[in-house]
């Protein structure tokens, strides 16, 4: 198979770009003006219709294998000229972010093969016709669009291959962004109408919204001091102090109230604009998800339109109107989704990581749920399966779905209050203290896996690499990067080469790497079902948290066939991890819901 790297440089201005419009909608309003390619070690590059010929000749080669840096981009492109690859595009970032590098090309080239990347042409032309520049100026972009080339070339050749598995999903990712997601824009309209009467009348009760802006904390503080009110630290939910001046001060109450609606209504708009300039002419919603959005759990994340990130709840706009982002994605007419989520699949793959094989045995053997499962082996419950919720009552199962997902990864009494109040549980320190004791008492692999992760990290802190990688279940590896001792533990970063904010864990400790080779494993297996789902004929529209969300034909027949081989598929233990339990639930929908 002969390689071809392959780069376009196309207009771009404030209004008219990938970030506000999305490829689809930017390909439409813009155009490609110069196209790079490198095919047997020689690059080549020139306008749109010099390049035509040839870029028409290869497209039909089938021996020939199309790359780019962000593939989905030049792929566009190239289709929207009439050249159509036979084979399918690969993609330079996808290859980087596999080996945990930069997402951006000048960066991960940096990474790969040294130098730097000169991308002031490429920002000097922004709101530029290049067939406005003269013949000096045009030879100057073409050849940026040549080195592009270059260092995309000499990137691929540097870096290892992806294995079979993660070019396959990396390549699903992409398939699904092209693909997109069907958008209700009659439902979108109308709760646009909603927000902006929410966003209208919770301005108007702000008190200072006349002299100033309607979220300053200056002006709330001011406001509160005439009123004699203590001012709240934080305005956040989670503030318990802030909760409890509101309970106390009924004026204070219908203030903050105001500013959350003010400020929900605001971003819900943002959101609605950004979704409106995206979607198509057709109500298709091309995405932008990110293969390894994670880059050490591997999980996908997206931007735009964020669709992995949704409300949870319906908003309530006031005069018994609600707003629920997630409905306004549905499926394709004619289609309904099956929303599968895996069921506690994080605390079932800890324990197989940790080795806890009487509670996998419970599960595997016994048709146990996973809460039933852990009372059996951590608290000597000895009910029949199925009987927990009842048998406990809703408060006391709720502490306990609390204690089997909050303490496998460390947490410590603190906290542990903190979040089952989050999850709906009244917890003391010492109810904290004694339950996240006997967890760690009951659980001695679980510790043991934290301790065994520490290790690797202080290692890693005192060897001069300072670096680690993890070999996972799959074969691959999880990487840290500069891992050094700070004041009380560690730190470490997950991009080589990035020392940001999105690169850094700011404390690694055996609990934190627990937590991330536990996401990964259970991303690993969520991202092979889905491919097998796919591949069996079944669209699977994206992937959210624990969620696999899939079209099917909205027919009783369809129906009945999915409800049966989508458990099944799902439920099958990976070849890598043959023993590991699973366990799905799942329901129909006509629209995006919890």
């Amino acid at each position: 198979m002969k390689k071809a790297v392959i780069d376009f440089e196309s207009y771009y201005d404030d209004q008219v770009g990938v970030s506000n419009l999305g490829n689809h909608n930017y390909f439409k309003k813009a155009d490609a003006y110069i196209v790079g390619i490198e095919i047997d070690g020689e690059i080549t590059a020139g306008t749109i219709a010099e390049m035509g010929p040839m870029m028409e000749q290869v497209a039909k080669d089938p021996t020939v294998q199309p790359w780019a840096a962000n593939s989905n981009f030049d792929q566009g492109w190239s289709d929207k000229y009439g050249w159509k690859f036979q084979q399918d595009w690969r993609c330079v970032l996808d290859l980087g972010v596999y080996h945990q590098l930069p997402r951006d090309l000048a960066r991960l080239s940096k990474q790969a093969i040294g130098g730097e990347m000169d991308k002031s042409i490429r920002d000097q032309m922004k709101g530029v016709r290049f067939e406005g520049l003269s013949k000096e100026e045009q030879d100057k972009v073409v050849q940026y669009c040549m080195e592009d080339v270059r260092r995309e070339s000499l990137t691929i050749a540097a870096l290892p291959p992806m294995s079979a598995m993660e070019e396959a999903i990396a390549a699903h990712t992409r398939l699904q962004s092209r693909r997109g997601v069907y958008v209700d824009r009659a439902l979108v309209l109308e709760d646009k109408g909603k927000l902006q009467q929410m966003h209208h009348d919770s301005f108007k009760a702000i008190p200072w919204h006349r002299q100033a802006k309607p979220l300053s904390a200056v002006e709330l503080a001011r406001w509160c001091e005439t009123e004699g009110i203590p001012t709240p630290r934080s305005t956040a939910k989670t503030s318990d102090e802030c909760t409890l001046l509101m309970s106390q001060h009924p004026k204070l109450n219908e203030v903050m109230l105001a500013l959350r609606r003010y400020r929900g209504s605001n971003m819900r708009l943002t959101k609605l604009e950004t979704l409106l300039e995206r979607v198509t002419e057709d109500n298709i919603l091309p995405m932008d998800l990110f293969y390894c959005g994670a880059p050490h759990t591997r999980r996908w994340s997206s931007r735009g339109f964020n669709i992995q990130n949704l409300d949870k709840e319906p908003l309530d706009c006031g005069n018994g109107t609600s707003v629920w982002t997630r409905n306004w994605i549905k499926p394709r007419p004619g289609y309904v989704f099956y929303i599968a989520d895996y069921a506690q699949v994080e605390p079932r793959v800890l324990n197989w990581l940790a080795g806890n094989d009487a509670l996998l045995d419970a599960i595997r053997s016994g048709g146990f749920s996973y809460y039933e499962a852990y009372a059996r082996a951590a608290r000597g419950w000895n009910g029949a399966a199925g009987t927990i919720k009842t048998e406990y009552g809703k408060a006391k199962y709720t502490l306990l779905k609390n204690e089997c997902l909050g303490c496998g990864f460390g947490m410590g009494a603190a906290k542990f209050v903190d979040y089952a109040a989050q999850n709906g549980a009244v917890v003391s320190m010492a109810e904290a203290q004694r339950i996240v004791g006997d967890f760690r008492r009951r659980n001695p692999k679980i510790p043991q896996l934290w301790a065994k992760m520490d290790n690797i990290i202080r290692n890693a802190a005192r060897d001069k690499d300072k670096h680690f990688a993890i070999d996972m279940p799959t074969g691959d590896t999880l990487q840290y990067f500069n891992v050094r001792q700070k004041k009380g533990g560690y730190e470490g970063f997950v991009i080589k080469g990035d020392y940001g904010h999105d690169s850094l864990q700011p404390r690694l400790w055996g609990g934190t790497l627990t937590e991330n080779i536990t996401q990964r494993m259970a991303r690993d297996v969520m991202a092979e079902a889905s491919l097998r789902i796919e591949q069996g004929g079944w669209p699977v529209a994206w992937t959210s948290h624990d969620e696999i969300i899939v079209e099917v034909r909205d027919t009783e027949a369809d129906r009945a066939a999915a409800a049966v081989e989508l458990p099944r598929i799902m439920k099958q233990a990976p070849e890598w991890a043959p023993t590991l339990p699973l366990d799905v639930e799942a329901t129909f929908e006509v629209c995006y819901t919890k």
